[in-house]
């Protein structure tokens, strides 16, 4: 099946179902307009919603507007998520960046120095110290680990997992094996501001438990980052990369002094934008999603 045929057979009645039973009622009591600024909508769901991208619904027939033009929208795994992430203290930026372009016993992911590349040119550009780097052997999982705490911003480019049948051990891999989330659960992430999730199914729910918003997005949030963008499934790595690039362009364009996560999701929301736009296949932009403020 080509990526075209997986959006006309699958994707587009599932985001067509979506938008009649859940966002179109929605619309009806908020009254968003078309032609001004999308609002912004927060979405906790459960059940099989949990595994659905919600995001994306819409009519897609002609012009019609969905939810990608009208609202910029994030998900949050509990309410009490969303109001700890509102009352953390904001913290001065200092980035860690973690590449695993060739982990051993995975594919090779060849765009990862290509995001990499992006995260220096946006800390030049304001002025900030280059991201600190564990990239290949030395992204370990102990090493990782340490460093987490001690920044600010985080980048992981790399490959990871959903357990379906234990979420807790879900888990990015790193060069030496899995940085599981039971593991980045127990790690104190309150000086987080932000991370971005450049993996496949870091916003997976656990199909055993779909009442309960456990995935490595949520992991993260649990552990105190206040926001953090991630994927519902397997992405193409090119475009990941795209995304990545104009999400950072956005956040640390010229004339900012402090990136704030505060605009992560209507950073991600215009470069999803741009890629439908371009009209590429919706597998390639409707997977990733934004958690927290």
């Amino acid at each position: 099946m080509g990526v075209h045929d997986l959006d006309d057979i699958i994707l587009i009645p599932i985001l067509q179902g979506l938008w009649e039973s859940l966002a179109r009622p929605v619309f009806t009591e908020i009254k968003p307009q078309a032609n001004k600024e999308p609002m912004r909508i927060w979405w906790c769901p459960t059940g099989p919603l949990a595994f659905l991208p919600i995001h994306a619904a819409g009519p897609y027939e002609g012009d019609a507007p969905g939810l990608p033009e009208l609202v910029v929208s994030s998900y949050i795994p509990t309410l009490h998520s969303l109001l700890r992430a509102h009352s953390t203290a904001e913290q001065p930026f200092s980035m860690l960046a973690i590449g695993q372009p060739a982990t051993p016993g995975q594919a090779p992911l060849p765009a990862v120095h290509k995001e990499l590349a992006v995260l220096e040119r946006a800390s030049a550009r304001l002025n900030k110290d280059p991201p600190t780097t564990l990239l290949g052997p030395t992204a370990t999982a102990h090493s990782v680990s340490r460093a987490l705490p001690s920044h600010t911003w985080l980048h992981f480019s790399c490959h990871a997992h959903q357990d379906p049948s234990y979420a807790f051990a879900s888990a990015f891999f790193m060069h030496d094996g899995p940085l599981r989330l039971g593991a980045l659960m127990q790690l104190d992430l309150a000086r987080v501001q932000f991370a971005f999730l450049s993996a496949c199914l870091t916003s997976a729910g656990d199909e055993r438990l779909p009442d309960e918003s456990i995935h490595l997005a949520a992991g993260l949030q649990f552990a105190g980052v206040r926001s953090a963008i991630a994927t519902l499934w397997s992405v193409d790595d090119r475009a990941a990369a795209w995304i990545v690039e104009r999400v950072y362009d956005h956040l640390m364009r010229e004339g900012v002094e402090e990136p704030d996560p505060l605009e992560a999701a209507e950073a991600l929301h215009r470069a999803v934008c741009g890629m439908k736009a371009k009209g590429r296949p919706m597998g390639f932009w409707v997977p990733f999603v934004h958690t927290g403020i």
